[in-house]
């Protein structure tokens, strides 16, 4: 292999890291700036809201406490693949001898209430907006099977949720444009 090649690959290997220092200083440099816990029992209605967003079940199907944390909007350096319209929500769930819930239990869901900008993203077919959640297991962010929902009092401009299964952090957003989503819109393997 020549030193041109191999000055090619040590770039690329830089722009890689870089790009992934990056993505993951932009989903684990967000500071909390505002939480709310609350205790519930079986059967209760909840509905935990902090600004825009929250997490809500019409009726509890374990005893213990939710807690629900909004994080600072993560900078977008340009080299991420999701551009975040509202601060990040974290939420967990702990059952009545304090540990962490593993899943949930009964229709759950986390919403986030929209403004005009966000809604006319949410109607543009290619920005792909949605929530999404940070899949700890696969190392990336999970787009929510996303639904839409109007109350023109409370909500306007309309309300994204999506069912849930654990706990975990959750964002609206659109993506950008990508090789990936370019090739398999154009569906070449």
């Amino acid at each position: 292999m020549g030193k041109k090649k191999i000055i090619q690959l040590a770039a690329i290997a830089l722009v890689v890291l870089v790009a992934g220092v990056f993505a993951w200083q932009s989903v684990f440099a967000a500071k909390p700036i505002q939480r709310k816990e609350v205790s519930v029992d079986y059967g209760d209605y909840y509905d935990i809201s902090i600004g825009n967003s929250g997490v809500s079940q019409e009726e509890a199907a374990f005893r213990g406490t939710i807690q629900v944390e909004k994080y600072e909007h993560p900078p977008n350096y340009g080299l991420a693949w999701h551009v975040w319209t509202q601060n990040l929500m974290d939420v967990r769930f702990y059952g009545e001898d304090g540990r962490l819930m593993d899943k949930v239990y009964g229709i759950v869901q986390v919403y986030f209430d929209m403004d005009r900008s966000e809604r006319e993203l949410w109607r543009t077919a290619g920005s792909n907006m949605g929530i999404w959640y940070y899949d700890v297991w696969v190392g990336r962010w999970v787009k929510c099977p996303t639904t839409i929902t109007f109350h023109l009092e409370d909500y306007p401009n309309g309300r994204l949720a999506c069912p849930i299964t654990g706990y975990g952090l959750y964002g609206i957003g659109w993506t950008q444009p990508t090789m990936e989503i370019k090739l398999t819109k154009a569906d070449i393997p």
